[in-house]
């Protein structure tokens, strides 16, 4: 349930969005939707891994909550 609300955050995942941009996250498949849970930007932006992407809010979170934990577990 969380990683559904987070991925409610990147623009893909708007109600009533159709993105059209060049770096708009488009996922074809139910399954691949489904097993990534809507998530379908990368991440980083020109060449910085730990810079936000602007339409890509939820991911974003999971990769800076995914490097903390990371440094915090080292």
């Amino acid at each position: 349930m969380l990683m559904n609300k987070i991925a409610l955050m990147d623009s893909n995942n708007f109600a009533n969005n159709c993105g059209v941009g060049e770096r708009e996250a488009r996922i074809f498949s139910s399954i691949v939707e489904q097993k990534n849970f809507g998530l379908g930007h990368g991440i980083g932006r020109s060449g910085d891994v730990n810079a936000l992407q602007p339409k890509a809010i939820g991911s974003s979170l999971i990769v800076s909550l995914s490097r903390a934990m990371t440094l915090n577990m080292l």
